[in-house]
């Protein structure tokens, strides 16, 4: 048996949303798989979808694009705590962060230097949700954006981690 990095994660988020992650840690074994349950904490902590009596419950006073800049702030801080805090052992993760409007299908999405996501409707491939971002870990102070692409009903999104290439 052997331990690596690679994760994937899905998030209730504040206003019926759902999030998922996408995600993996540089190298193998216990390092990388303990490096990927770290990760995967704190984007669950800065996201808010981890809820300890703060006021995301009340989401009706929060503007309609909360959800979206809350991603961002959980990836930015995430890459901050790990590019601060773990620079000595040059570790890095890939992830993909979206968030999933069900009712309208529109897809928010950061790429932090993962494998791209494919959007795949009736007739293939309609959209390759490419990076936004670099990794994070080895820059401090990166820059990360936002995109959005809209599903249509039937559009499958695909997401998948370099373990499922190596294997």
């Amino acid at each position: 048996m052997q331990l690596s990095g690679d994760f994937y994660d899905i998030l209730e988020l504040p206003g019926n949303h759902l999030g998922f992650i996408i995600g993996d840690v540089s190298g193998k074994g216990v390092g990388s798989a303990l490096f990927m349950a770290l990760t995967r904490s704190l984007l669950r902590i800065f996201s808010g979808s981890f809820n300890a009596g703060n006021d995301l419950i009340n989401c009706s006073k929060l503007s309609e694009d909360f959800l979206p800049k809350d991603a961002l702030k959980a990836i930015a801080l995430t890459n901050e705590y790990i590019a601060k805090e773990h620079c000595e052992e040059s570790m890095f993760v890939t992830l993909f962060f979206g968030i999933i409007d069900p009712l309208s299908g529109k897809v928010f999405y950061i790429n932090g230097g993962h494998e791209p996501v494919l959007v795949i409707g009736k007739n293939g491939i309609k959209y390759s949700l490419k990076g936004t971002g670099p990794a994070l870990g080895p820059i401090q102070g990166a820059t990360y954006e936002i995109e959005t692409v809209q599903l249509e009903t039937g559009d499958i999104l695909f997401g998948y981690t370099d373990g499922v290439t190596e294997a």
